[in-house]
Order: structure tokens, then sequence, then C-alpha cells
């Protein structure tokens, strides 16, 4: 099973923004306190493919750069300059609402509970539901239900809550395909965007993984994660994994 063709067209338009003559994958940013030009949800981190594509011409047009003659290694360093990328949460919003239009024709915001109870926040969140889901908002029980490692689907969120030496970082996970073998899943193929430390200035991003299931009974950490080549301590996504405080596998409550 893989998410629809809607939802991967938006992965891969993630992975190849039109920019100039070339193409480049979306950068990682993740808006801390910087402030936001007019409240573009492109300047915080959840813009989608289009949004970055748009801006991106507009300051090249406004510092008087041509992209057309840029290399795809200084588009990235463009894009990374001007904080021009996608957050972890802001990725998976656009492509689960185009998972959610094409099954079930509902904008994904439409299936979510924001628990705000201010009037102005309540009324920002309808007109701007992007900026306004959070990898908390997500993990929320009353918009994804729990579910156990063997049940895991395309469309499917893994939840890294409270990871980091600090514990104060949160991330998500996107489960685009599993693969079984004789009704057992054997691997799970991942998508996010995510920054490692040890990643070089225009190397980060929207990327896959996978995770090879060697024993259902055991915790996912206890599984084998591959990505970027990576296993073991190497691996920083799984090192997210293991630092969090909480992980949850969680589905989109979409029959309330």
């Amino acid at each position: 099973m893989a998410l629809t063709q809607s939802a991967q067209k938006m992965i891969e338009r993630y992975k190849h923004l039109k920019i100039g003559a070339l193409t480049v994958r979306t950068p990682y940013f993740i808006n801390k306190g910087n402030k936001v030009r007019g409240g573009l949800r492109v300047a915080i981190g959840k813009g989608s493919p289009e949004d970055i594509e748009d801006e991106a011409k507009i300051i090249s047009m406004k510092n008087k750069i041509d992209l057309q003659t840029l290399s795809q290694e200084h588009i990235t360093d463009f894009l990374i300059n001007e904080n021009l990328g996608i957050d972890c949460s802001g990725f998976v919003y656009h492509v689960l609402n185009e998972e959610t239009k094409e099954k079930y024709n509902k904008q994904l915001h439409t299936y979510l509970k924001y628990k705000s109870k201010n009037p102005l926040r309540k009324l920002l969140t309808k007109l701007r539901p992007a900026e306004n889901t959070s990898v908390q908002v997500l993990a929320d029980d009353d918009n994804t239900k729990a579910i156990q490692l063997k049940d895991i689907e395309a469309g499917d969120l893994i939840f890294l809550l409270g990871t980091g030496e600090q514990h104060e970082l949160n991330h998500i996970l996107l489960v685009t395909d599993e693969k079984k073998e004789n009704g057992k899943i054997q691997t799970i193929h991942y998508t996010h965007s995510l920054k490692w430390k040890q990643d070089k200035k225009n190397q980060h991003g929207v990327r896959d993984g996978k995770i090879q299931i060697k024993d259902i009974n055991k915790p996912i950490t206890e599984q084998t994660w591959i990505e970027q080549e990576k296993t073991g301590e190497e691996n920083e996504t799984l090192w997210r994994a293991k630092t969090a405080q909480k992980i949850k596998i969680g589905r989109i409550q979409t029959s309330k």
C-alpha cells in the first residue's frame, strides 16, 4: 500500500523545487522567533512548493539576483540564506492535505481539532491551517489515534516527542509505504524534513528513510533504521527516536 498519487506528487514537488533553470531539494527551515515577512507562511517553514518558488523569485528580483545563472549548490545556498525551506510539520501538512483531498474530497484541517479557546486564534486557524498545525496538534489524541507497529500503513505518522539532548524538540515522520511478507510488515518507508548535525550547509531538507523490521514485538527504536546510508549511532533520525520522551505511531482520525 502506498500514498495516493496526489500525495506522492507533492513529495516530489518538495524534492524538486523549480528555481531558475534547475530543480533543487527543499531545505529544512524552522522558524525560531524570526520576524515574519508580512505574515507569510513561506517565511515560517510552512509554505507549499509554489509558495517557496514564488518567494524565491520575488526576493531574487528585489536583490537583482539572476537565478537562471546559479548552480544547484548556489540556489540551495540562496534558499537557506533567505530562510526559504520547510519544517517537518509543514511538510507533512501539505502532503497529507493532498492525501485527504484525493481519498475523501476534504481538506486535512477539517479533520483536525485545534484546542485554542481564543476567538481570534480560532479564526486564524480556519484561515491559515498550515501555519497553525504543529507536531503537537497532529499528535493530539483527538487528531490521531494510536496504532501498533504491526498495523502501520501508508499515511500513518511516527511522532518523536521531547527528543534531543535537552528533550525540547518534536519531530514527525510520514509513512509513505510498507512492505509485507506473508501478511507481516518487513519494511517501513518514510519521508520527512530534517537537518542532521552532521549535514553540510546545503545537504539537509526533505528526504526519505526506511525501517527494517527485525522483530515486530520489539519497540520501533530496536528495529534497523536506514537513512542516507547511515544506520545505528550514525543515523541521527534514530538518535532522535532513542532520545524521545514519547514515541507515538498515529493515524489521522477521519471517521469522526
